[in-house]
């Protein structure tokens, strides 16, 4: 092993010991809330609304300053390297736990603590989760690349998410083994779009982001209702 791999292997476990001692329930540094993220979680309730789960979509309002909390939070520190997931490998990026581990696991803390009545930290923790499941949306993440555009077309999609909105038909499906497999339907979505995100162009954004973005709505509507139908007697 030489210097650099050494220097790496190094780099990468001091922060997997960051990330492990990192509680979810840590004060965020700030309360900006990310705008694609926060905008997709608000269409996921009005998708709700209009499609007639009515109760679900005022509990979870209640509850969305918490939500937005939660998904701002998963990408603070190094816990973005596990947003990644390759839906024909089943790897994540270089090692990192995947976004569908990562996922289950959020989803299933939103899940006790919500037995034990900490509504609060209940909804944080699946805006957590949901995180994952809106980011493997993205063509990037379930490509495991990190750079090459990443940040480029995030930052356009921010500009022009309003453009891409959608206000029903949610994809809902109580079917699903556990929470991960959100994010691998996702990720199995976006996969073969990363060429169109590659090369930066606005028509291959806009293609992109015209097939994904409303998908990326209306699955975070189908994982509120998922958890609720799980988590709490509505269904």
């Amino acid at each position: 092993m030489n210097f650099a791999e050494v220097t790496t292997a190094s780099y990468m476990t001091t922060a997997k010991i960051i990330l492990a001692t990192t509680s979810p329930f840590q004060k965020l540094v700030d309360h900006q809330i990310e705008v694609v993220h926060s905008c997709c979680n608000q269409a996921a309730i009005e998708i709700l609304i209009n499609d007639g789960w009515l109760k679900e979509g005022k509990l979870l309002s209640k509850y969305l300053e918490q939500i937005n909390d939660g998904a701002t939070w998963a990408d603070k520190g190094w816990k973005n390297v596990c947003h990644y997931y390759n839906p024909v490998t089943g790897l994540g990026f270089r090692g990192w736990p995947t976004a569908a581990e990562e996922c289950t696991r959020y989803f299933a803390l939103a899940r006790t603590c919500l037995k034990q009545l900490h509504f609060e930290k209940a909804f944080f923790c699946l805006g957590a989760a949901v995180h994952l499941v809106q980011d493997l949306c993205v063509p990037y993440h379930s490509r495991n690349v990190i750079l090459a555009g990443h940040h480029s077309y995030e930052r356009w999609a921010e500009k022009h998410v309003e453009d891409y909105v959608v206000f029903a038909g949610g994809l809902y499906n109580d079917n699903m083994e556990n929470a991960g497999e959100w994010v691998v339907a996702n990720a199995r979505a976006s996969f073969d779009l990363f060429s169109l995100v590659k090369d930066s162009s606005v028509r291959g954004y806009h293609l992109a982001t015209a097939n994904m973005l409303p998908l990326t709505q209306r699955t975070t509507a189908g994982f509120f209702h998922y958890f609720l139908k799980i988590a709490m007697d509505f269904v």
